[in-house]
């Protein structure tokens, strides 16, 4: 999330990255009365603004990237193969394969779905019928993804910085008591949900921010319940020092709305993710500067380490 380079890296096999971020990219339905359970496709949103983000602006011609973002995009999911264009290197066969490899099983239903859907991608989201409402394929479009890919800009790296040590002075609670066991793990997680809440905040004077739960858990590397590994962490509270805790996060799920999430506003204010670039001003204004660095899923984040140089994450 912080370090969009390796994640566009991690959802392709280009440089040599076998392991695809994303673990969650769907859901079997279970059988209703006797009727076979279909596939329904979620977490493919990111990844497919991710990959257009990095072919849109390879140009200085919007609509020659646009172009270029779409067939980058057909070309990840397995409807056209280019692989003899250097451009879209390591696009081919990446979800494929790693689908086949890692979940069998869900892939062979994920496959048969994409094989009958391949024009869904095609049909814009004002499209909905009231039979196939809650396929995401109605929302995953290659024009929705290049839209909010030219709404983001180009791929960047941030840092998630504070001013202070985040748990030297304020403690991590649960079930009344300081976390201890297994507090490393934790405090990284609650460091990347509080980076991911700030990414994803429109401004300051929003509390509650969407919270799509499986971009969060691809990010974490955690395979599983996406909503079981949000709701441990939504048990957890914070203390400020000589206070009383209070509830570190809240997660709103209403039906036919996406889940929203919000973070202790004096927690979340001690923190800002700032761009790569700026990192340096921001730190001179700061008396005890503390930034942490983002080096995949599935890896901690990293206290006051920068990022290789842009020459060594060409994308």
């Amino acid at each position: 999330m912080l370090d969009e380079l390796r994640e566009y890296r991690e959802y392709t096999n280009e440089g040599g990255c076998e392991r695809l971020r994303s673990k969650e990219f769907g859901s079997e339905n279970k059988e209703k009365k006797g009727a076979p359970g279909g596939f329904k496709f979620g977490g493919l949103g990111r990844p497919m603004t991710i990959i257009a983000r990095r072919f849109l602006f390879s140009t200085d011609n919007l609509s020659a990237g646009a172009e270029q973002a779409k067939k980058a995009l057909e070309i990840w999911l397995g409807y056209s193969d280019d692989a003899g264009d250097r451009r879209f290197a390591g696009l081919a066969g990446s979800l494929h394969s790693f689908m086949d490899r890692v979940y069998p099983e869900k892939y062979e239903r994920m496959r048969e779905s994409l094989a009958q859907k391949k024009d869904k991608f095609l049909i814009p989201i004002f499209s909905k019928n009231e039979q196939n409402a809650g396929n995401d394929y109605y929302s995953l479009t290659y024009d929705r993804a290049i839209a909010i890919g030219c709404a983001d800009g180009p791929l960047k790296r941030y840092y998630l910085v504070c001013e202070g040590v985040p748990f030297d002075d304020w403690r991590l609670m649960k079930d009344g008591g300081e976390l201890k066991k297994a507090r490393d793990r934790f405090e990284d997680k609650v460091l990347k949900l509080t980076a991911f809440y700030l990414l994803n905040r429109p401004g300051l004077e929003w509390r509650y921010v969407t919270f799509p739960q499986r971009d969060f858990v691809n990010w974490l590397g955690q395979s599983g319940d996406a909503s079981g590994a949000i709701r441990e962490l939504t048990m957890l509270s914070i203390c400020p020092p000589n206070e009383k805790p209070l509830a570190l996060f809240e997660k709103i799920d209403r039906k036919g709305v996406p889940p929203k999430l919000r973070v202790c506003p004096e927690w979340a204010d001690r923190f800002t993710v700032v761009p790569e670039e700026e990192l340096n001003e921001v730190l001179k204004e700061m008396e005890e500067p503390c930034f942490f660095s983002d080096w995949g899923s599935g890896e901690r984040l990293k206290r006051d380490e920068r990022y290789p140089s842009a020459e060594d994450n060409r994308v």
